[in-house]
This record gives C-alpha cells, structure tokens and sequence, in this order.
C-alpha cells in the first residue's frame, strides 16, 4: 500500500527554546482539527492545487528553472515526492542544518515533519502527488533541532545563507518561504525585529520573494495582528481559508492579505510520522497558515516563469503586483478587512493567451517575391568547388561558382583590412541558368542558399587586378536560432553582446537586432577554438564547462560546444559566473573581476564579473589561487569549499585539494580556518597559516587575523609560532590566541592540542583558574597561565593581575563583538570570573 494518508494534528510547535529572545519567536499555536478548526470538505483546500495541475496540462508551467528556500525544521529529501536524495541531479539541491552545523538539513524525528509537509505541498511531485510548482529546485534550511527547539541566530544565519548563495545552484534562488513566527510581545520586538530585519530587507534588494505564515492564533481584540517576521515590511504575509472561501477562524490577518487553502491540507511526511516501515511515501493532513503560505510562494514561481516566457520583467515586485491584480477580492464578515485569494488560472492566462494583457496584433500580409526572368549563363566561369571556409586571391572582372555545404549563409567579405566597400555582382543558378541576379557596393554579402545550391559571382573593381576575397558558409538563422560550425582549423569567434547581437569571424561580421533570436549556437571545429564574449548591461549568467560554455540573460542565450578556449567579459551588470574543472589536474586564479580555470586541453578566463563559483569535483588533483581586493577581505576555508568575499566581490570555490588564499592588496583581512571529521593539523605565524587533514591543505597568507576552528571532530592539533617577546598570548576557555601587535591576531579555538612556541622554544600556555593555590615552595618549573606576555615572568605574577588582565580582555571584545565567536568567547570569559 502506497502513500498512507491520515489526520495529522494541527501545526506541531516547534518551539525555538535554544535562547532567551527566541523563546518568543515559536511556530503557530496549536488547534485540534477535530474541535473547530476543521474544513468542511478536504478536498477544497486542494483548489489551488487542481489550478496548478491545469496549468501545467496545458501550458507546461511547472517552476522549472527557479530554485526556492524553505527555512524550517528541514527536509525528508528522500520522499518519492521530493526526489529520493539530496544535491545536484535531485530535486532538493542543496542547504544546511544551522542546528547540528552540518550539511545535512534532514527533517528528523521526533518532532520534524513540518518543513516536508511544506516543501511537499510548494514542489512536491510522485506518481499521485503534485504540489503546486512541482519542476521548481528546493534547498533545505534547517532551523529547528531534533526536538523542535530552534535559535533566532539560525534564522538570522538561514536568511543570510539566502542572499550568499542566491546564484550558487544550477537555478538562481527566487522564492524564501517561513512557515513559522510569533506574535511578539512589546518589550522584546524591537530586539527580534532588530536581528531578522536587515537580512529580510536585504532578500527584498535582491529581487527574492520572501513568503511568510501570517499566523494561527487571531485576536478579535487585536484583529489586523500579524505574527512576526510575517509582519516585515519585507515579507509577504499569507492567511489561511477555508473550503467556503472564507477567513479559517484561527488565521490572523491584515487588510489586503493574500490568502490560499490552509486547512486539511494534504502533503508529504518523514517516515517516522506514521511509524517507520522503511518507505518514505506517507502523506498526511495537516492545517495552519504553515500550508497555506507554500502555495502562494510555488504559485509566485510560477507566475514568474510565464511572465519570462511572456518577455516581461520579472522581478519580485512585477510577480506580486500581478498576483494582486489577477486575485479575488472578499471582505472579512468578521473584521471588514479586504483579502485577497489567488486565481492562478487568471494570472497564467493574462500571460500566456493573452499576452501580458496587450491586445495581439496582425501580422503583415506576405508580399510575393519579385519576379526574375531566368537567363542562359553566357561568360566562362571559373569553378571554387565546394567551399566550408576560404581565404584567396581573385581576378577583379572575371566570373567564378561557388557551391553551398550546408543550409544557412554564403557569405563573402573582403580579405584584407581595408574598411572599403566590395562592389559585386552575385547570381543564383540552377544548372546553366540565371534564376537570380543582384548588385551593390558594401563590404559583405550574405546569401541565404541550401546545401548544394551554385552560386555565380563577379567582382566588379578598378583597385587593381587581383583583390583578396573571404568566403564562407558558416552561419544559418531560422526560427529564432543563429548557428555558426566552425571549420577543422583553429578558430577565433567573437560575440558582442553590448548593444544588438553580433559575432565576428575573422573578417566576417554578423549583427542580429534585439529579439531577432532568442539563441545563439558556436559549434566548434576540428581545431584548438576560442571563443571570446563581451557581456551586455544586462545580468548575465555564465557558465563555462570543459568544452561547453553559455552566457544567458533575459533576452538571449549563447551556448558553446567543442570549443577549447573561452574568456568572459562582464558588461557592467550584477552578472555571476560558475565554472567547472576537468577529470584531470586543474588550477584556479581567482582575484576580484579576474578569474582563470585551466587545465589540460582547455582555459577558461573571467573578468569583469565579480561572483564567481567554482567546482572541481570532476577529479584530479586541482590548485586554486585567492587574491584580496584592496578592502577589508573575509576569508573562510572549510575542507568542503572556500570563500573569499569583500565589499563587491565574492569568490566560492568548492572541491578543490589545494586552496592558497593570499592578503596582499590591502586592507583589514581576515581568514577563518574550519577543521574536518577526521584528524587535522593548524599552523599559523606572522605572515602564513595553514589547515590540513585527509585530503585537502589550505593556506592563507599576509590576513592581519587567522582564527582556526576544531568543532568538526578527530584529534585536531594546533601549533602558533611567534616572533617576538613582545607579543603577547592568552588562553582563556580554550581559546589560544597570538596577539602579533597592530591588530594582528593568530587563534586556534577547540583543538585537542595547542602549542606556541618563540623563536623555536616551545611555550607553555596554561589555562586560568579562577582558584589558585599560592605554595610557598619554591616553583621548580614555572608555568605560563593565563594572558602572559613573553619577556616577563610570569612567577612574579598575582592572581588579581592575571584576573584583571582577562576582565580587560572581555570589556575589550565587549566593545564591538564581530561574529559569533566572540560573543561565545565573551560568555566563557565571564563565566571564568
């Protein structure tokens, strides 16, 4: 039996009680189903969904190309109804678990079913499931524990997560749903409000649609109360319905809300739900604003994908104004309020019949051809043959045939680099005779012919006897697609992607006028090709494999095969760019607008494009090479992937064995080294520090601070080098840390084994105890405790010194914390005294 289905009690809290500001901030209040809280008929919270399936019978709308984050208690990846597994290929391609740190955000009993209920119902897809935008990529962010504990950071971290990797997958990010919030009580709000906010605003900048559950628990008392964050200027709150239309009686709402199905609704579950029988097909019923808000976020995707099929601006804006337009406005009995319920069936079809709301228009009517009496062919005629691509000399005067390879363009163009116009005579002909004559003065012709088809021409010019002639038959448009075959030589192709279309070859030059085609197609030859591209204003997406290559924006897409060599130009707009190694030994350098993937049989170069993801999961043993902008930089390596971000830069690079990231340019550097599972090894002086453990090393050079984290696991061993007795080393709460002097810092934080050494000599760093024994025996060997300064002797130190020392070490870093760590370092520093 398939797919057990069953009442599934009403939204089970998932209370975020992993501190005290986010105790408040819980998902929705509990309601039995059975007292009140029921639909009257199940099936008509499904109305939404039956729209979706319509849409896709008939139009083929189903989210595809479009990625959205569901920020909840994680997903069962492995449900038939969302893929079987997690990553690139499945339907749930990436995320994280900020509650177990971890890269596996799985929805795991006791208390998790929430976040697989949702994604079910926004993308969800199996033999007898469909949510609502079933083609649409997830990534699972996992913000509740086991026990559905949660955090405010993890949320705050998930939403920052968002924006650092909205282009980081196949399909860019578009959507974010939070199916959960609190109503906040007023002396706490301001705080919550102050922590979720400049991440949600900046979702908002980015052009991604942020969805939230309005909340389960209304108040005639407070009847426009929406929980929080879907009370965010920067988010979209959703309402639920019941089966009649109606306001559900628990929704809390606001005027001019949008509105979906909330009650009964019925969607896919862990296996644990239902008792763990090794099959992860059950499906359940569940009810809350928690169900209603994916609706409205996979309709939203799906509203975007036709408004880009429609030629239209899509941005995040654009999708919910038409969602607003095309909706169905009702009054609230209860509070008079106005909201709205989405009619995805209208708003598809304004798009899609009739055209983004313009009236279509008639095409012209075809005009017939004009008219060309064949004539006999009566000069000699010297024949070309068959010709793919030709460089030569001609006889000004004289009569030559030439005979088409393949369908597309004859073109012929001046050899040489004089900017004048060739004068011509061109004939079309079949057998011995002319159908088709013309003639003018300009620097290339292009002739539309079929494989096989003569063409007879002339050159008609008094510059001399011989003039040097290109001809080729590289090029053919049809419905919308230009194609150019490159020949068995090495070929050089250009693309100019700043005003209108246009690609060069050699002296040829083609123009393609904005929505003339929507593709554009370099088929490489026999030879080492290269193919260099200059972007447009527009954001461009770029993606360059061994041997293939695209660049993709609004209006256009330019795809490369077989070819060897490519180099981007970025045209000015947010533009990102992923690339891709090959099987064999690779490297990478990788500086702010610059970037250069090279390998065996192929090199690919960047510039001007300032996010770039790398992959080299292909094999081999690849290198990548890190440069710093002239800002503050932040660098963070992670055996996984390393980043290197500034103010207007970011580079990602993933699955390579040798990173080498280096702080030369300028600027207040930073760099985070994180450990692995198994056993790893930090070491950090001056000027270099570096990670390793099985099967990666990597380094970072001249950052003003270094801090390596051992939280991963194994035997991790930590050894800092310094350089002078002037600097000064603490150890506090298993933290050790070289203070190098102008803000310079080296710290290895949670390692099994710490050592520094001076000059060679090893020192001994000794944690402080908030109670120490005096002995008045002499000490025979002395022991460095605390904060120590290394040309002092510590012996002919107090107790108190030492505590003060440590106090104006925490008032100091309660100044300005920078980061979680140090808030955590504040808090065993305090606890220490």
């Amino acid at each position: 039996m398939q797919g057990t289905s069953r009442l599934l009690r009403f939204e089970t809290r998932l209370a975020l009680s992993a501190s005290a500001t986010a105790d408040v901030l819980m998902d929705l209040w509990d309601i039995d189903p059975l007292s009140g809280g029921q639909a009257d008929d199940a099936s008509s919270s499904q109305t939404l969904m039956d729209q979706a399936q319509d849409i896709f019978q008939n139009y083929g709308l189903d989210g595809s190309g479009q990625t959205v984050a569901v920020i909840d208690s994680g997903i069962a990846y492995d449900h038939v109804a969302l893929g079987g597994g997690f990553g690139p290929g499945y339907r749930v391609v990436g995320g994280w678990d900020f509650a177990e740190n971890d890269a596996n955000p799985y929805d795991d009993g006791p208390s998790g079913f929430h976040g697989t209920h949702v994604a079910g119902t926004l993308a969800g897809s199996s033999d007898s499931f469909s949510g609502i935008a079933p083609g649409a990529d997830l990534v699972a962010l996992r913000v509740f524990d086991d026990y559905g504990g949660g955090n405010l950071d993890w949320i705050e971290d998930a939403l920052a997560w968002v924006h650092e990797n909205r282009f980081a997958f196949e399909n860019p990010i578009t959507a974010v749903n939070l199916s959960l919030g609190s109503v906040l009580p007023a002396e706490m709000a301001s705080q919550i409000q102050a922590q979720l906010e400049d991440e949600l605003s900046l979702l908002k900048a980015d052009g991604i649609m942020v969805f939230a559950a309005a909340g389960n628990a209304f108040d005639a008392d407070a009847p426009s109360q929406l929980a929080y964050p879907a009370a965010s200027p920067s988010v979209t709150p959703v309402g639920s319905i019941a089966g009649d239309g109606s306001l559900s009686s628990f929704s809390q709402r606001t005027d001019g809300i949008l509105v979906a199905p909330g009650e009964l609704v019925n969607s896919s579950v862990p296996d644990h739900v239902l008792g763990r029988d090794g099959r992860i097909d059950d499906f359940v019923n569940a009810t809350g604003t928690s169900m209603a808000s994916p609706q409205i976020a996979g309709a939203a995707v799906l509203v975007r994908e036709a408004m880009l099929s429609a030629g239209l601006d899509a941005d995040g804006g654009a999708v919910l104004d038409h969602l607003y337009d095309t909706a169905d406005r009702s009054t609230d009995d209860a509070t008079g309020l106005t909201y709205y319920q989405i009619n995805l069936t209208r708003a598809i079809e304004q798009l899609i019949v009739d055209g983004g709301g313009e009236e279509p228009t008639e095409p012209p009517a075809p005009t017939d051809p004009p008219v060309i009496e064949p004539e006999p062919i009566d000069a000699p005629v010297e024949d070309l043959g068959s010709i793919q691509w030709t460089q030569t000399e001609l006889e000004t005067g004289q009569w030559y045939t030439v005979d088409a390879e393949r369908d597309g363009l004859l073109s012929i163009v001046r050899g040489d680099e004089s900017e004048a116009a060739l004068p011509i005579v061109i004939e079309r002909v079949v057998g011995d005779t002319i159908v088709e004559s013309g003639s003018a003065t300009q620097r290339q012709f292009d002739v539309n012919v079929q494989a096989g088809e003569t063409i007879r021409f002339r050159i008609d010019s008094s510059v001399g006897s011989t003039l040097a002639v290109e001809i080729a038959n590289l090029v053919s448009v049809s419905d919308g697609q230009a194609r150019f075959t490159g020949t068995d030589a090495s070929d050089q192709v250009e693309i100019d992607l700043r005003n209108d279309a246009m690609l060069r070859f050699g002296n040829f030059e083609y123009h393609f006028s904005h929505g003339e085609i929507s593709n554009l197609q370099i088929l490489g030859g026999g030879g080492n090709d290269t193919v260099n591209v200059i972007g447009s204003e527009a954001v461009e997406k770029v993606t360059l494999r061994v041997g293939s290559g695209e660049i993709e924006n609004a209006s256009l897409l330019v795809q490369m095969s077989a070819v060897e060599k490519v180099s981007i130009e970025g045209g000015g707009g947010s533009d990102r760019a992923y690339l891709y190694d090959s099987s064999g030994n690779d490297t990478l350098s990788a500086s702010p607008g610059d970037t250069k993937l090279s390998g065996v049989g192929f090199e690919h170069t960047v510039t001007g494009i300032r996010s770039i993801y790398v992959h080299a999961t292909a094999g081999g043993n690849d290198t990548a090479y890190l440069y710093d902008s002239t800002g503050d930089d932040r660098l963070a390596i992670r055996p996984e992937f390393t980043s290197l971000r500034g103010d207007d830069f970011l580079s990602l690079v993933y699955g390579f064995d040798r990173v080498n990231a280096y702080g030369t340019a300028g600027g207040n550097d930073t760099a985070d080294l994180y450990d692995s599972a198994g056993d790893d090894r930090m070491s950090a002086n001056a000027t270099n520090a570096y990670i390793s453990g099985p099967g990666y090393y990597s380094q970072a050079r001249h950052f003003e601070s270094v801090v390596g984290h051992a939280t991963a696991g194994g035997i991790d061993h930590a050894t800092i080098y310094a350089d002078s007795a002037d600097q000064t080393l603490h150890n506090i709460g298993g933290l050790v840390q070289l203070d190098a002097g102008g803000g310079a810092v080296r710290a290895a934080q949670g390692f099994e084994i710490a050592e520094t050494f001076l000059n060679g000599s090893p020192i001994i760093v000794a944690p402080q105890a908030l109670a120490v024994e005096i002995d008045s025996d002499p000490i025979e060997e002395p022991e460095y405790r605390g904060v120590v300064t290394l040309d002092e002797d510590p012996t002919e130190r107090s107790v108190s010194q030492r505590a003060n020392e440590i106090m104006g070490l925490a008032q100091s870093r309660v100044q300005g914390p920078s980061d979680d760590e140090e808030r955590d370092l504040l808090d065993q520093l305090f606890a220490e005294l």
